[in-house]
């Protein structure tokens, strides 16, 4: 030990002498890791970080990466907080494509040597393959849905899809009652139904659908579908004895709920809001009069 050490007079970087090695309680270095000293040593206890509600892997002040509290969700084999890696965990069964947990994919999987029209491995068909195809960016949907002919994928495209042109140009290539109504009953878009309820002829599934949506009218939305549900049945001349009835039940209550000047539909009265589904309505009551 130099003179000035034994005397000490020690040449201190941070908490340890550079001269000696000696070290002191002060000064440590925890950026490297909450808990051990970088330049000493020292350790101490339950300093990380681990997240509000200690559920991360990553401590938010060192960086320390503990092998617990791993987030999967985004990519079942790169953890999104750590960047932690593992291997054999997506699910390809249902899609080969597109792991079926967290929706990571991967081109040029599906196998159609043995069935053009199938996949061997998770069975998807063709056709519902060139359907998914529509919500990768850049796709160009017409020629995908040019290539389509089964009406069971354009009705899965219209009850799932979220843009309007796509909605529209797979529900013109859909003639199948059923499936346009369960169009109307399912897709998550509501105007999807609308574009669907035009297409349906049989009076006794219109009337189905004008009840269904009766039965929602405080919905803005219902009201646009039962309002284009009940001019079909108009122009079709037929009225169902259960639907009238209805009707005289629920005009007089639209009537007093127009009677005030509330505006609370985007900014225009009652009135304005219903004034189509009250023209429908009073034409069927009047028909049958």
């Amino acid at each position: 030990m130099s003179l000035k050490c034994n005397l000490g007079f020690h040449s201190w970087d941070r908490c340890k002498c550079s001269v000696c090695g000696k070290t002191r309680d002060e000064q440590h270095n925890w950026s490297a890791n909450c808990e051990k000293c970088s330049i000493c040593g020292k350790t101490r206890e339950k300093q990380h970080k681990w997240g509000k509600w200690d559920s991360d892997c990553k401590c938010s002040i060192c960086g320390k990466i503990r092998d617990e509290h791993h987030s999967w969700h985004i990519n079942c084999e790169k953890c999104s907080k750590c960047g932690k890696r593992r291997e054999n965990q997506h699910d390809w069964t249902t899609d080969c494509e597109k792991c079926s947990k967290c929706g990571t994919t991967l081109p040029n999987k599906h196998d159609w040597l043995t069935n053009s029209e199938r996949c061997s491995r998770c069975g998807k068909t063709y056709s519902e393959v060139i359907a998914d195809s529509l919500n990768q960016n850049g796709a160009n949907y017409e020629l995908i849905l040019s290539k389509i002919t089964d009406q069971k994928i354009f009705a899965k495209i219209a009850c799932t899809n979220k843009h309007r042109r796509i909605i529209q140009m797979a529900i013109n290539k859909i003639d199948d009652q059923s499936l346009l109504k369960s169009i109307v009953f399912s897709a998550h878009e509501d105007f999807a139904g609308e574009l669907a309820v035009e297409k349906i002829k049989d009076v006794k599934v219109l009337t189905e659908i004008c009840d269904f949506a009766l039965g929602n009218h405080e919905d803005g939305i219902k009201i646009n579908l039962s309002t284009r549900t009940m001019n079909l049945i108009i122009a079709a001349n037929d009225f169902d004895p259960s639907l009238v009835e209805k009707l005289k039940v629920m005009l007089p209550k639209i009537h007093d709920l127009c009677s005030t000047e509330d505006t609370s539909h985007g900014g225009i009265t009652y009135y304005q809001f219903y004034s189509e589904w009250i023209t429908a309505a009073k034409a069927i009551l009047e028909s049958v009069d």
